[in-house]
This record gives C-alpha cells, structure tokens and sequence, in this order.
C-alpha cells in the first residue's frame, strides 16, 4: 500500500477559464501501511489548489463531530466513535478487506489502481473525510451504498470502466464533487442524493457522458464547472436554485449555448459567469 498526492482544484473563478483538472498521481512521501497517518492528526486532508495555495472553501482539520448528520452503521458494525484514524490508501484487494467492519475513516481513503475488485467489504462504511476513486478497473462501486458523508471533497476520475456511481446512492453530503477522465461514464446516476456541494461541482472530459440529469436533489453549489464533455446535450437540473461563486461551461460541443446561460440567473450578484465554446444555438459566449 502506497501513500498518493491529491491536488484539489482551485474554486477561484478566472476570466481566462483556464481551470485544470485534479490530477492524482504519486506523492514523494514514500510508503505507508494501513493505519498509518499522513499528517499525524486525525481527520487531515489535503486542501490545496492546483497552484499550491490553500482552498477556502473547504472544511479540513480535524473531524470533531464523527456522527454529525449520519445515520446508525449497519448491525454488526463498528460504532462511528471507533473509526480507522488517518489517511488510507487501497491498492489492491488485501487492502480492502483489512477496513471491513469501520462504519468511519477519519482521515483520506484513497482507492486508486487496477485490480481492486470488490468493494463489498466496505460495507459499513458511513463517513470519511476525504475521497479519491480512481486509476483503475472497478465496474461497479457496490459496498458504498451505506457511505453518507464525506466531509471535505470527492475526486471520482479516470476510472476506465465505470459507467455510473451507482453504488454512491447512499451519498448526501459533501463539500465538493469532481468527476473527470471517465471514458465510459454515461450517467451521474448514483449520486441523486446529494443536495448541496458548497465548494464546487466539475464536471469535465468525461467523453461520453451525456447528461448532468441523476443529480436529481442538487439545489446549491458554490462553482458549477462543466468544461470539455464531448457528448453533453444537457444539463437538466431542475432542483438547482443557486450557484454562490461561478458558472463555468466551456468546450462541449454538443452542449447547446443556451442551456448554459440559462443557469446565468442563478449565480450570486456580482460573482462570474464563463459560457464558451459549447454548440452554437444563438446564445453568444460570454465571460464576465
């Protein structure tokens, strides 16, 4: 088991909408075994932009209150005030098994890499501080039905099979969502239950994917980020009443204009919007 670096992207919105996309890659921290910490203290996660600074948007350090909004673990699991403490990174399917029972992990799970297999025996669990899925082979993320929150952000990118989240269902609260690089995504389903994303959504290279329409409960984000989904034909977020930083939808070429910039009244006053590129329709591009 290996320690892997997590580079958030940044929520600042900028004219040029030149956003990159997390990249998750090998950190120079060497390896670790289950159960190590990272940073030494419970509940770190990795909070910086793109460009190394911090991200203010995000709630890091220590996680105080471990059964804030969630539910009971399932019968025969470990209570939620004996979590796995520290970051986690799984590898392979050893890694797996050895979290079966943790209703909580206090610290980053990351699952990242081929051979994986089964997600089954994280069935228990109900919160993490952070998460990272990708890098690898999985078809299908059952065993994280239970999994309710996840206290700062989730990075799901790059994984060659999944065509859904399904599996995520259970999912209702996190601070931000990046979904990127999944070159069989067809569909969001699997995350409909999430009604707020005070951070950020980005939605972005996922070539075949063709609709934002699973996100059935989604009211509030802080940035909306679409950017470079080369089968988008719609957004169709009919719960979706405000967008508190910046609307960003660029490069998607069967995305009509006008969906984007019917999403223009909900961002906050005096906050940005970046519509470029999509399919041509009438609706001119704009970025203020």
């Amino acid at each position: 088991m290996r320690m892997r670096g997590i580079i958030m992207i940044s929520t600042s919105f900028s004219l040029a909408c030149d956003w990159l996309p997390p990249i998750i890659g090998e950190s120079s921290t060497g390896a670790g075994t289950i159960g190590e910490t990272s940073g030494g203290s419970e509940g770190s996660a990795s909070s910086s932009t793109s460009d190394g600074t911090e991200d203010p948007d995000l709630t890091t350090g220590e996680d105080t209150d471990p059964a804030a909004s969630v539910g009971e673990p399932p019968p025969g699991c470990l209570p939620l005030d004996q979590p796995f403490v520290g970051d986690v990174d799984i590898d392979g399917p050893g890694d797996v098994a050895q979290l079966a029972g943790y209703s909580r992990i206090s610290g980053h799970l990351a699952i990242w890499g081929p051979g994986i297999g089964s997600l089954e025996p994280l069935y228990c669990l109900k919160k993490v501080n952070q998460l990272t899925l990708g890098g690898g082979d999985l078809t299908s993320l059952h065993g994280l039905e239970n999994l309710e929150v996840i206290t700062t952000a989730a990075e799901l990118g790059m994984n060659s099979e999944l065509v859904d989240f399904q599996g995520l269902n259970g999912l209702v609260q996190a601070q931000a969502i990046h979904i990127y690089k999944n070159p069989k995504l067809t569909s969001l389903d699997g995350l409909g239950g999430v009604v707020s994303l005070p951070s950020a959504i980005s939605v972005a290279e996922n070539d075949n994917l063709q609709s934002l329409d699973a996100l059935t409960s989604l009211s509030h984000v802080g940035v909306f980020h679409v950017r470079s989904n080369a089968s988008l034909v719609e957004l169709d977020l009919p719960a979706l009443s405000s967008i508190g930083a910046s609307l960003e939808v660029f490069g998607n070429p069967s995305l009509p204009s006008c969906d984007a910039h019917a999403l223009v009244p909900l961002v906050a006053v005096a906050q940005g919007a970046c519509i470029l590129d999509n399919l041509p329709d009438g609706c001119a591009d704009t970025c203020w």
